[in-house]
């Protein structure tokens, strides 16, 4: 029982009842649902190490967006400011002005329609309108767990499970 083992360790590591606990999630309704049977009454935190690799996926992708004339070049610099400035927002609690850049972006990547690439469907501009897409979704449907990770990071709180997150992909990647 998944509840037990929670409650197990918690208590193992010396849990009391002033203990105030921090859980993270990665947006899993099943996880906070289990949590809140463990006992842990805080809402739980969506973890910024999941946010940001879907942010470095965007940011590598506007990167690699086609500059072949005038209009595209201008469109990348708005894609790659606006990807920027959405870290940003997120980043410092603004999560509800996150909309704003999503649609600076939508506005101009029409720009790109008709862009080469080894086969229509992974062209930069199709990957970047997929990966947006994802995001945007994303972010809706966990706006509640959203926090302003900038503030919990300048006094010492921690923002995510980045560190446990490398270390099992590391170990998982060695493995294979």
């Amino acid at each position: 029982d998944i509840k037990v083992l929670i409650h197990r360790s918690l208590d193992a590591v010396g849990r009391s009842e002033d203990t105030t606990l921090t859980a993270f999630t990665d947006g899993c309704p099943g996880l906070r649902r289990i949590l809140a049977d463990a006992g842990v009454t805080e809402a739980p935190i969506l973890d910024w190490f999941h946010i940001g690799m879907r942010l470095q996926h965007l940011e590598q992708i506007a990167g690699g967006l086609s500059a072949d004339d005038p209009a595209q070049v201008a469109a990348k610099a708005v894609i790659v400011a606006e990807v920027d400035r959405l870290h940003w927002r997120l980043w410092n609690g603004k999560a509800k002005d996150a909309q704003i850049s999503i649609d600076r972006i939508r506005a101009v990547i029409h720009h790109f329609q008709g862009e080469q690439g080894q086969r229509k469907s992974i062209t930069p501009s199709r990957k970047l309108w997929t990966a947006l897409h994802a995001l945007d979704g994303y972010l809706t449907g966990q706006s509640v767990w959203l926090v302003n990770y900038a503030e919990r990071h300048r006094v010492g709180l921690r923002v995510g499970t980045a560190i446990t997150e490398g270390t099992a992909n590391f170990l998982v990647n060695r493995r294979m």
